[in-house]
């Protein structure tokens, strides 16, 4: 290992150090006899061991232990501040101007056990289904696709109309009247030829249906994007815990924007809500949907910055289930953005249900994905 320090900002302040890698927060330093500072000096040059790094620390101060520089360097990469030289230079310059700003955001993330390269690799290694590529699901594809996922499954029954122009931008006037799994696909190819995509045109009816797929496909998680019918929901959370894969949800309730994960085995499912307590609040939401929905049609109004917002939301929340650069924000829970107001967010949780009937204790196999190789996240990667 050899600990380079990360494009940051510091300076010596009359108590210590201060060092500014997000814009939103300084980190002070205790430094009275300038080890510390010597020390960061010496890790922006990078080149060196933990050993190597001790001894020529005490160039300047003698007293310094192979222990004490340890602990240090321990204490910076708590801080996200660090990165190892031996994890990077990996990547051909080619796939280093691809994922430029992939790798730039994924750094500020990184640390001594995981590169901003090694990240870009495990999405280029990483598998998506994408249950219906409509309104959300056509603005989750092109979000992943930037990302540089290397393997996508689409499942949709729909054809391209025109009511689709408003909000689902893979499209075109031409496309009218073509399945869309066959002109999303086309579009992820012209895209970046490099990333493999698979289609079927099929109308989701049942669970067993969802879990054949899951099983035919293999993913290391879901994009739920299918409105119909109103079961649907239902089914793809039972259908991906029980076969043990992540999967976001993104939705619309009028003036009202959803996102909601699930990790199978760790955090709550759709159905722990049926259980929720029942408290004031809660039923007084529940009757007043209720009553919308036994006198309102089903419109979808997701226009198109709605539909680009909860695409990005849910893509990101996907990042975090494949990469692991952090825990995942919505899962066992459902973040709602106020579209009528500021757009601020609130996000209610809920802890998981042992007696669920699909999550549950009794109710949830011991299982794995079906690739094989359960998702990066911090809730199950310990720090070396």
């Amino acid at each position: 290992m050899r600990p380079v320090l990360k494009q940051v900002g510091w300076q010596r302040t009359p108590e210590g150090v201060e060092i500014v890698l997000d814009p939103r927060e300084s980190v002070e330093l205790g430094d009275s006899d300038g080890a510390v500072a010597g020390l960061l000096e010496l890790l922006a040059r990078g080149g060196r061991t933990l050993t190597e790094l001790a001894e020529a620390l005490r160039s300047t101060h003698p007293m310094v232990s192979d222990d004490e520089v340890a602990a240090a360097v321990e204490a910076l990469d708590g801080l996200h501040l660090l990165e190892d030289e031996t994890r990077t230079g990996g990547m051909d310059d080619d796939d280093r101007l691809r994922h430029f700003s992939n790798l730039a955001f994924l750094r500020t993330f990184s640390d001594l056990d995981r590169s901003a390269e090694e990240m870009v690799a495990r999405l280029r290694e990483s598998h998506v289904l994408l249950l219906g590529v409509g309104g959300l699901g056509s603005n989750v594809l092109q979000n992943l696709c930037g990302l540089g996922v290397g393997h996508l499954t689409l499942v949709d029954a729909d054809v391209v109309e025109p009511r689709n122009f408003a909000r689902q931008f893979v499209y075109r006037a031409s496309d009218i009247g073509r399945p869309k799994v066959e002109r999303a696909a086309e579009w992820v190819r012209e895209f970046d030829p490099s990333i493999r995509v698979d289609v079927r045109q099929q109308l989701l009816t049942s669970t067993a249906e969802i879990a054949e797929i899951l099983a035919w496909a293999r993913p290391d998680a879901v994009s739920a994007g299918v409105d119909t019918p109103n079961e649907v929901d239902d089914w793809v959370n039972e259908a991906c815990v029980r076969a043990g894969v992540p999967y976001c949800r993104g939705g619309m309730y009028v003036s009202e924007a959803i996102v909601r994960s699930v990790e199978p085995g760790r955090s709550a499912c759709r159905a722990c809500w049926r259980d929720m307590p029942d408290d004031e609040d809660a039923l007084s939401r529940d009757r007043i949907s209720a009553l919308h929905r036994s006198g309102v049609p089903r419109i979808n109004r997701g226009a198109g910055p709605v539909a680009s917002l909860l695409g990005s939301l849910v893509a990101f929340e996907l990042t975090r289930f494949l990469t692991g650069f952090r825990e995942p924000v919505y899962a066992g829970g459902t973040g709602v953005i106020d579209l009528a107001g500021d757009c601020g967010q609130v996000i209610v949780r809920l802890e998981r249900n042992p007696d669920c009937v699909v999550c549950g204790e009794h109710a949830l196999p011991n299982r794995i994905p079906a690739s094989g190789r359960r998702p990066v996240s911090p809730l199950s990667t310990p720090r070396r």
